[in-house]
């Protein structure tokens, strides 16, 4: 398939933003070194690094970065199969709905299969959107269960609870015995 000037050009100025970023973070890095990472006593924590600041910012408010980075994904991913698409013979993803749709399908790994890529770049970013789609299933899931865990407090007063329970059945079934001899 032949693809457009426009559309590889939009892919060119993508890669050119990622490099940019990419440039513009090693020279922070390097002008603050001392800053990039932080000592308490033994421990040491690096604070150049995404990750880092991702996930800060899902501790600090898990349920809102989470809602950010989808959306940002889905807008992102859609315009990517797009681009990609744009040089198909049949052009399926010409509505950006369309290729919202797609994206959110193939994301969620339901694959009705309504809507799919003609192109190899298309096909690669479905399978890019695939892999992403897997990995904020599982992310989504770890979050959500780390915050349905009981804190230290909790685990305490729900095992006194429970002690609590256990000793009254054993002291009925003690009085039980008792009676019955």
């Amino acid at each position: 398939h032949v693809y457009s000037m426009e559309t590889i050009l939009c892919f060119m100025v993508m890669l050119r933003v990622y490099t940019g970023w990419r440039f513009f973070r090693s020279v922070m890095i390097n002008k603050n070194a001392n800053a990039r990472t932080l000592t308490w006593g033994k421990n040491n924590v690096q604070i150049d690094t995404f990750f880092f600041w991702l996930k800060y910012a899902l501790e600090r408010s898990s349920p809102v970065v989470m809602c950010m980075l989808t959306s940002l994904f889905l807008l992102w991913a859609s315009y990517l199969i797009r681009l990609a698409e744009a040089g198909g013979l049949e052009n399926r993803f010409g509505l950006y709905a369309d290729c919202l749709w797609y994206v959110i399908v193939t994301a969620t790994t339901t694959g009705y299969g309504d809507l799919a890529p003609e192109t190899v770049l298309g096909r690669a970013v479905g399978v890019l959107i695939m892999m992403v789609g897997i990995v904020g299933a599982a992310l989504a899931t770890a979050i959500l269960t780390e915050r349905l865990m009981f804190n230290p407090t909790e685990s305490r007063f729900v095992e006194a609870i429970h002690a609590i329970q256990l000793q009254s059945h054993r002291r009925r079934l003690s009085a039980c015995v008792l009676q019955e001899t």
